[in-house]
């Protein structure tokens, strides 16, 4: 069941004055500009719920993806919390699903502005959104009364008999932010992809770092770089020549992401090398996840245009973060600096700052959901 705020609790604060001489248009000038300062999908959804709280009378709220995904919100439940707001039952929200996801199968109209439904004699609104990922996700909430008596009625002079039209504004101005922003994230993962392999490229090797810096400060999460090279690649280019080896790359590429978990960023860092971010790995597990992505580019029979057989090795540099440093530069240096002694030691073998070196462990479970 999904707590609510105990009586009493501090209530949030208006996100705007208003006066009784604010008009219809000032206040919608004021709702756009407070979303406007938004940056993010989850910073829009709470100044929109703030809104509602505080001038159209709103007491429950609930936000959940159509289908049973895990919401991005809150990573692990598939229904997010607004606090100090009170919340809808997670109950009531399991059973209303299906109810919305015909509604707006059935009628595309309802995925603008506010919809009204009756289920189980309770009188709620939801709204439809779609996160930069592309899931459909609702926000809902009990029905407050649009009438002369609601907080937004008394302050707004040219309101005559319901701020429904206003809600109904201010929430499509909302739902066309939300898909500026979700094109915006679109545009910007291309910008990130390495064309020749399909994965990250370099330049999104920062925002994954970064990422984990700000986890690791918030909850003290430990991740891991993982810096591969592979070895004698030139003579694979030399051989077959770069088209080929553009196609072997992609190929590596694949077997490395079948290594590691799927929450785990793979990186074309350049030419032949590549980067893991390990999410959540201290060096024991990033050693592990290593070792296996060692083991498996050995195993494995990479083909070249004319199908001829390729095998090629790897040698690794792992690099733990706050073990062995705190910041990108650092973990970043240390993490390629390994990679090379590796190389130096004998190619195809992992090797960590602490100096531990692996060349023929068995493979561990870590890294593979």
């Amino acid at each position: 069941m999904t707590t609510e705020t105990k009586t009493g609790a501090a209530k949030s604060k208006p996100v705007l004055p208003l006066n009784t001489a604010t008009s219809s248009v000032e206040f919608l000038q004021h709702c756009q500009s407070l979303i406007s300062e938004e940056i993010s999908y989850k910073g829009i959804l709470k100044k929109y719920v703030s809104i509602l709280v505080d001038y159209f009378g709103l007491t429950q709220v609930a936000y959940f993806y159509s289908d049973d995904t895990v919401a991005e919100i809150e990573p692990k439940r598939a229904v997010v919390r607004f606090p100090p707001f009170k919340m809808i039952e997670e109950e009531i929200v399991q059973k209303i699903k299906p109810t919305l996801n015909n509604i707006v199968k059935q009628d595309q109209e309802a995925a603008s502005g506010v919809c009204n439904l009756t289920f189980q004699s309770v009188d709620y609104f939801f709204v439809v959104f779609s996160d930069p990922t592309g899931r459909t996700g609702y926000l809902l909430w009990k029905q407050p009364p649009m009438s002369i008596k609601s907080p937004l009625m008394r302050q707004i002079k040219d309101l005559k008999t319901s701020a429904l039209p206003l809600l109904d504004f201010v929430t499509r101005a909302v739902q066309q932010t939300c898909l500026w922003y979700a094109r915006l994230d679109k545009t910007q993962s291309l910008l990130y992809l390495d064309e020749v392999t399909g994965l990250y490229s370099y330049r999104y090797l920062e925002v994954a770092i970064d990422s984990e810096l700000k986890r690791l400060h918030r909850f003290h999460t430990p991740f891991s770089l993982l810096f591969i090279d592979l070895d004698n690649f030139k003579a694979v280019n030399d051989k077959f020549g770069h088209i080929t080896g553009s196609s072997v790359l992609k190929q590596i590429g694949e077997v490395i992401k079948l290594a590691v978990r799927d929450v785990d960023n793979v990186i074309r860092y350049g030419g032949d090398e590549f980067v893991v971010v390990l999410i959540g790995a201290n060096t024991r597990q990033a050693m592990q996840a290593a070792e296996r992505v060692r083991s498996r580019v050995e195993s494995t029979v990479f083909k070249a245009e004319d199908r001829s057989d390729i095998q090629l090795t790897v040698s690794i540099g792992v690099a733990c973060c706050p073990e062995h440093g705190r910041d990108r530069k650092t973990i970043l240096k240390l993490a390629d600096e390994t990679m090379y002694k590796s190389k130096k030691s004998g190619k195809n073998k992992v090797m960590s700052v602490a100096g531990g070196i692996s060349e023929s462990e068995s493979p561990s479970t870590f890294g593979v959901e």
